[in-house]
C-alpha cells in the first residue's frame, strides 16, 4: 500500500494542478482509463489514514472480539462460495470493470466504444483465441442468432450497434442498474434515460467529428508547411545559382573588358611609335638638306 501511495503522490505533483486526472464519462458510473487505479488507490489510502484504529495490532483485539470477525468471515465466505457455484460465466478482464475495459477499446480514429457483443467478445475470449468458458460462447452464439433474424426484417442502412445491443440486453436480461456483461455502470434505458442517452450519443459523435475535421486540418497543415518550405529552399537553391552565374558572368566580362582595353593600348601604343619614328625621318631628311643650303618650312 505505501508504495502505491508514494507512486500516486508521485504522479500528483508531477501534473500541473497538483491532482490526480480521472475520467468519469457522463454515460457511466466508474471511473475509467489511466487514472481510475490511481483513483481506487488513492481512496484506499484516505480510508486507511482516516478509519477509526482502536487497537494498534491484531494481537490486542479481544478474543470475543476476534471470534465475532471470524464467525462474520466465514458467514461472507460461505455465501460467496455459494454464489460463485451458482456462476456459470467467467470473464478474462481481471480486476477491470467492464465500462474500464469498453473505454480502454474504443477506436482510436472515432473514439466509438465497441458494441455489447463486442466486448462481450474481449472479456470472455482468452489471448489464444478460445472461449474461457462454454458459458460464455453460447451466449455470443445466441446474440449472433438473434441478430441475424432482427436484420432480416430491416432495411440495410439502419445502424446495426442499436440492433446487436437490443439483441444482447434481451439474451442476458438486465436490472435496475446492472446489465450483465456490462456491469454497474450502464442504467437500463426507458423513455427519458433514452433521451438523455441520445443526447449524449449525440454529443460524443459531434465531438468524435471535431476532433476528426482538427485531426484533418492539422494533418492538411502540416502539409502545407512542409511544401512551402520545400519551396523555400528550392527558391533559396536557384537564387544561390542565379547569383553564382551573375557572379561568373561578371567576372567573364570583366576580364573581357579588360584583355579589350589592354588590345586597344597595345595598338595605340604600336600607332604612336610609327608616328614617332616616321617625324623623326622627315626631320632627318630636313637637316639634310639644310646642310645642302635649302631651307624648307614646315
Amino acid at each position: 500500500m505505501k508504495r502505491k501511495q508514494v507512486k500516486v503522490q508521485k504522479k500528483r505533483r508531477a501534473s500541473a494542478d497538483k491532482k490526480l486526472d480521472v475520467l468519469i464519462p457522463l454515460d457511466k458510473n466508474v471511473p475509467v482509463g489511466e487514472g481510475a487505479n490511481d483513483f481506487i488507490t488513492s481512496l484506499s489510502v484516505i480510508v486507511h489514514q482516516h478509519a477509526l484504529q482502536v487497537v494498534a495490532s491484531w494481537k490486542d483485539v479481544p478474543e470475543e472480539a476476534k471470534t465475532r470477525i471470524l464467525a462474520n468471515a466465514l458467514k461472507i465466505s460461505a455465501r460467496n462460495k455459494e454464489n460463485r457455484a451458482k456462476q456459470v460465466i467467467n470473464h478474462c478482464c481481471g480486476r477491470k470493470t467492464f465500462q474500464a475495459v469498453s473505454y480502454e477499446n474504443r477506436d482510436p480514429l472515432t473514439g466509438i466504444e465497441p458494441n455489447y457483443q463486442q466486448l462481450w467478445q474481449i472479456a470472455h475470449i482468452k489471448k489464444n483465441g478460445c472461449w474461457i468458458d462454454k458459458g460464455s460462447e453460447e451466449v455470443d452464439d445466441k446474440v449472433s442468432t438473434l441478430v441475424l433474424e432482427k436484420l432480416q426484417d430491416v432495411d440495410e442502412d439502419i445502424d446495426q450497434t442499436t440492433i446487436v445491443n437490443e439483441a444482447f440486453v434481451s439474451i442476458v436480461g438486465q436490472k435496475l442498474g446492472y446489465c450483465r456483461g456490462r456491469g454497474k455502470g450502464p442504467k437500463p434505458v426507458n423513455k427519458y434515460g433514452a433521451c438523455i442517452q441520445e443526447q449524449l450519443a449525440t454529443q460524443q459523435r459531434e465531438a468524435n467529428e471535431a476532433r476528426r475535421r482538427t485531426s484533418e486540418l492539422l494533418t492538411t497543415l502540416e502539409g502545407v508547411q512542409a511544401q512551402l518550405m520545400e519551396e523555400r529552399e528550392k527558391r533559396e537553391e536557384m537564387e544561390a545559382r542565379f547569383n553564382e552565374r551573375q557572379k561568373k558572368m561578371q567576372e567573364t566580362m570583366g576580364n573581357q573588358v579588360q584583355e579589350a582595353i589592354r588590345i586597344a593600348l597595345s595598338q595605340f601604343h604600336r600607332v604612336d611609335d610609327n608616328i614617332n619614328k616616321s617625324n623623326t625621318g622627315e626631320r632627318c631628311s630636313v637637316v639634310n638638306v639644310a646642310d645642302q643650303g635649302t631651307i624648307f618650312a614646315f
